[in-house]
């Protein structure tokens, strides 16, 4: 099936149009090489590169011209690193709330033997050196999403898109201040009975899972309002129940894949479902949505769980960048 941008091809979804860069985004065709539309392509200065995993790097750039450049979290750049001709194509791994306070934006950068503006950001790229980027992409939340429970399925740097929904689900839906409260023993409860995002992640190991500390602060900040689950997949064992093994109030680790229990779970929390299979209430009016951005075996099984779920093909949305 043709895909746009990693994204498989879908009627339009509630909330996606119109795009947030109006035609920017419809240009980018394929992540296989297709013709594009000329864009524009703006000069950017790299701030800081950071370690985030022992193959990822997190590069922070600043963009020139600021007031030329937009996007809405989940949408990735194409990067042009100097002396290098072909582009690499990584997922912007921060909020536009944050672009617009400081002008900068965070890529997460994964080693690859065959990628040279890759291998650059490894094993040349410093701070102060300057590069240029061009936005795009089909993938992404609008606000109107953001009103919607999120369910949120990644695979290793899968992470870096949904990294910035997080974020921004925050920001834009004034939760922080929802999560402060929660730290009072009469709000925890009542926080915890309606989150509003719970990220899956599955990972050989949450150690060294690419960022997992910007995910389980967002978690912090928000309170009951996000849910992190870290599925170790090191041995892959069966899964445990959502909220076991917790090792912070709003982060946990179980053992196994993300499978069809787990994606059930998550669905009944978000959907604010309580009461046995005969008796049951939801408390939250719009339904979930979901965003899945990994290997394709794997988004490729959750999407189909999704669907054998319940969940309107329209409202499963995918990325792939393998």
């Amino acid at each position: 099936m043709a895909k746009l941008c990693g994204v498989r091809a879908r009627p339009p979804a509630p909330g996606v149009s119109p795009d947030p860069n109006s035609a920017k985004a419809e240009s980018y065709v394929t992540s296989n090489g297709a013709e594009k539309q000329k864009e524009e392509v703006l000069a950017v200065t790299v701030t800081s590169v950071e370690d985030a995993a022992p193959n990822v790097k997190l590069v922070s750039v600043r963009v020139h011209a600021r007031e030329a450049f937009s996007f809405r979290p989940g949408q990735w750049v194409d990067f042009y690193a100097p002396g290098v001709d072909k582009p690499g194509g990584y997922s912007i791994a921060s909020s536009p709330g944050s672009f617009a306070r400081d002008g900068t934006f965070a890529l997460a950068v994964r080693a690859s033997r065959s990628s040279a503006c890759g291998h650059w950001v490894h094993e040349r790229c410093r701070e102060g050196d300057e590069a240029r980027v061009r936005v795009g992409g089909k993938f992404f939340a609008s606000r109107e999403d953001l009103a919607h429970p999120l369910l949120l399925v990644a695979g290793g740097i899968g992470i870096a898109p949904l990294v910035g929904m997080l974020q921004t689900l925050v920001e834009e839906q004034r939760l922080e201040s929802r999560g402060a409260d929660a730290t009072r023993k009469d709000d925890t409860a009542s926080a915890e009975l309606s989150p509003r995002a719970i990220l899956l992640c599955s990972t050989k190991d949450p150690a060294t899972q690419p960022l997992a500390g910007e995910v389980r602060a967002v978690a912090a900040k928000a309170g009951g309002a996000v849910r992190v689950v870290f599925h170790r997949t090191d041995g892959d064992r069966a899964g445990d129940a959502l909220d076991a093994g917790t090792d912070e109030p709003h982060a946990s680790t179980t053992k196994g894949r993300v499978d069809v229990k787990a994606l059930r779970e998550a669905l009944r929390v978000l959907r604010g479902e309580r009461g046995g299979d005969a008796k049951r209430t939801q408390t939250n009016a719009k339904p979930p949505l979901a965003f899945l951005c990994g290997p394709p075996a794997m988004s490729d099984a959750a999407e189909a769980a999704l669907l054998e779920l319940g969940l309107p093909a329209e409202d499963v949305r995918l990325e792939r960048w393998w």
